[in-house]
């Protein structure tokens, strides 16, 4: 079966003024960290909402309204979210004003928001839909599980349209916490794709990114969603390329086929071996290019991954600020997109032009 990516919206470090296009001027924080260019919210959610929505429920909700939008829909049959650490903002509230109030005098609302399938539940409220919805928590696999669960719907169940995508935030409290773990850079961001950074810890980045997905081509289809691929803790690069060259085969498809592979260096030395090796060995002949240098770290970057990807599809040009290498290949009809967190969890997923 065919399933097609059948509208996109995302929230990320980027400024996604209309849909389906990719901003031509690159925003780089001044900070060690990407933080979210939040939209107008009242666009899409009532004020009386708004006031008592976490950000991380009104990126998810936002997105998701603006991707039924750019795919001419209103009705989904699923709604399926993937995410690392979910309200982590209403956690943080709750747990604060359980220390300060001594137990006592605490409101419902934060601990009831908290949750890590709000974000899921809120959208399927707002757009009235009672039919399934679930939400994936598995760190690095988070969104690409949520992916999984949608493909095999679709595989079940011809002519469903499913809302499937990535959400995560970042606190001040989570900053502070990854800081003192050692997972953030000391410098600030200055620009560049990662590629050769050669410090220890990575940039955060936080963002929302949903899609439509269905079994019926539409004019607003962006691309073809072929498959996707979890891999835990390979034990070398040799596995890795193993991995992926079979990945490939599944799908009729050879390393020579590929136009574009789009690699998730983080920038983190600790934990690039693996990708610098498939850089200068196994994908040397195939245009590269960078995304976490757009939108950061995050367990569900994968998301924005896969909304490069389809962008880059439909509209037939990869940008100058993806490109990490010099060779030649500028309308591809193929894109893999690797990534990985932390060396630990590294996920395939193969998009083609429709």
């Amino acid at each position: 079966m065919i399933i097609y990516i059948n509208g996109t919206a995302v929230i990320s470090a980027q400024n996604h003024i209309s849909p389906g296009a990719f901003p031509e001027q690159v925003n780089v924080p001044a900070q060690d960290h990407f933080g979210a260019l939040e939209p107008s919210y009242k666009e899409h959610i009532s004020p009386n909402m708004i006031r008592r929505m976490g950000r991380a429920i009104k990126m998810g909700v936002s997105a998701s309204i603006r991707c039924l939008e750019d795919a001419g829909i209103k009705e989904v049959d699923a709604v399926i979210c993937g995410t690392g650490i979910g309200c982590f903002e209403d956690s943080e509230k709750f747990l604060l004003a359980l220390i300060d109030n001594k137990e006592t005098l605490l409101t419902p609302t934060s601990f009831i928001q908290s949750t890590h399938n709000t974000v899921a539940a809120q959208i399927a409220l707002l757009i009235k839909c009672h039919q399934y919805n679930m939400t994936y928590v598995q760190r690095g696999f988070s969104f690409e599980s949520a992916l999984q669960d949608a493909i095999l719907m679709l595989q079940e169940r011809d002519g469903l349209n499913i809302l499937a995508g990535g959400i995560d935030e970042m606190t001040a409290g989570y900053l502070t916490l990854q800081r003192r773990a050692g997972y953030i850079k000391k410098d600030v961001f200055s620009g560049g794709t990662l590629v050769s950074e050669t410090s220890p810890g990575h940039y955060m980045g936080e963002g929302a990114a949903f899609f439509v997905l269905g079994s019926q081509q539409s004019a607003s289809s962006y691309a073809i969603l072929e498959g996707v691929e979890m891999i835990y803790a390979p034990l070398s690069t040799q596995v890795l390329e193993s991995a992926i060259s079979d990945f490939l085969a599944s799908h009729s498809l050879s390393l020579g086929d590929i136009g574009l592979t789009l690699l998730g260096n983080s920038g983190d030395v600790r934990y690039e071996q693996k990708m610098t090796a498939l850089q200068s060995g196994y994908f040397k002949d195939i245009p590269q290019g960078n995304f976490k240098h757009l939108c950061g770290e995050y367990m569900t970057n994968g998301s924005f991954a896969l909304w490069l990807a389809a962008t880059i599809l439909r509209n037939g040009k990869v940008p100058p600020s993806v490109r990490t290498n010099s060779l030649p290949g500028n309308s591809p009809v193929h894109i893999l997109v690797v990534n990985h967190f932390r060396d630990r969890e590294y996920t395939l997923m193969l998009v083609s032009r429709c």
